[in-house]
């Protein structure tokens, strides 16, 4: 009975050593056919030529793309779900929006140490920059806004209105390194010759409308080459942080920070200086993104709570697409000109009771929803309503 038993057991201890054996090779294959994290390399255009970069990317597998286009998906989706979990709005008094405002100088009243990064894609060119053309972008220098863009020169939008632009080597998707490539070309603006006169970067989507007033007002209460800023709404509920994920190679699993969401939000000088080795270039900031398994927005707070050990400066007055936008603009419809930004959350549903199309409540809106799905141009004449535009059309 013994010796019957002793050769069950060797037969055992040869079938789990085969079932090893074979899982070794076939987690070779696999690793051989889908490259890993690190593997990919981010670039921006100085490093590169527009060419090698396309070469680049244009060869990573499907899978691989389709792995990297699933965890920038979860993301948002994570970040959906916290925000609405989050009732009601943020606690004034647990943010900075509470602060005293200091005195400004008049380059500081006009907006002119702010640079502005206007990101948007090729795509989107003609169906999201003429709404913003014609409505806050006609309140800020346009000298100061920088369109970071795909596809090559467009001619249309080229110094529009003196704007610059910017076209970066990066595919046109919203896969991760892709817009790692972008972010890390965003923030290297800030440190161009030409641009040291600037105290701030305020990255802003194409989607976003922004009250420039506000934003001084709410930036006049920092000193921005001297205290490290990063200024935005926190991407989740404040007393439920993120956590760094396993696997990543920037702080410990479960370490806690806050990120700002990425529709709008500012560094300062003193802060882009002191996360310049991990943000600032394509290279750096791509690096950045593989080590944190993160997005880009994410990444920004990984670097900024957990490598230096800086906090996010959080606003509850910027409303961006994760919020139920119809419902938190009905709740202070005489407040709208007191907020930062605005998203006009693409006519996308809330699938509530009842349904909901999630758009911005703007009071006696002059444009219909079938006329602007954005209410961007009512809330500009709802904010300035003497413009001849708002006018013809209150009284047309």
């Amino acid at each position: 009975m013994a010796k019957k038993n002793c050769k069950l057991w060797l037969a055992c201890v040869v079938v789990i050593l085969l079932l090893i054996v074979q899982g070794y090779f076939v987690a070779k294959l696999l690793s051989s056919k889908i490259p890993n994290r690190e593997s990919l390399t981010f670039v921006q255009k100085s490093d590169i030529s527009k060419k090698d970069y396309e070469k680049m990317v244009g060869g990573l597998p499907q899978k691989k793309a389709a792995l990297q286009h699933h965890h920038l998906k979860r993301h948002h989706l994570n970040f959906l779900a916290e925000n609405l979990d989050n009732k009601g709005p943020e606690p004034l008094v647990e943010t900075d929006d509470t602060l005293t405002p200091r005195p400004l100088t008049a380059n500081e009243q006009a907006g002119n140490n702010i640079l502005f990064t206007l990101r948007t894609t090729r795509k989107f060119h003609e169906k999201r920059l003429p709404v913003l053309f014609d409505t806050w972008l006609t309140t800020v220098n346009t000298s100061n806004v920088f369109l970071v863009t795909d596809g090559g020169e467009d001619k249309k939008w080229k110094g529009r209105a003196g704007l610059k632009y910017i076209d970066v080597p990066c595919r046109a998707s919203y896969q991760r390194y892709d817009l790692c490539c972008k972010a890390g070309t965003e923030l290297s603006l800030m440190f161009r010759d030409e641009n040291l006169h600037y105290d701030w970067l305020c990255h802003v989507d194409d989607d976003i409308y922004v009250l420039l007033k506000s934003l001084v007002e709410q930036l006049s209460k920092f000193r921005p080459r001297e205290e490290p800023i990063y200024f935005g709404r926190s991407g989740s509920a404040w007393t439920k942080p993120r956590a760094v994920i396993h696997g990543a190679k920037y702080g410990k699993p479960g370490q806690k920070y806050h990120f700002a969401v990425g529709g709008m939000y500012c560094l300062s000088r003193a802060m882009l200086e002191l996360a310049e080795p991990y943000l600032v270039g394509g290279k750096e900031f791509a690096k950045s993104c593989s080590n944190t398994l993160e997005p880009e927005d994410v990444t920004v707070g990984v670097v900024v709570g957990v490598l230096l050990n800086q906090s996010l400066s959080r606003t509850a007055m910027i409303y961006t697409h994760g919020l139920e936008l119809w419902k938190e603009t009905k709740r202070f419809p005489k407040e709208l000109d007191k907020k930062i930004a605005y998203a006009y959350g693409w006519g996308a549903v809330h699938w509530g009771a009842p349904a909901q199309i999630n758009h911005i409540v703007v009071p006696q809106a002059l444009y219909s929803i079938k006329e602007d799905q954005t209410q961007f141009y009512s809330l500009h004449c709802f904010l300035h309503p003497t413009l001849s535009t708002c006018i013809k059309k209150g009284t047309g």
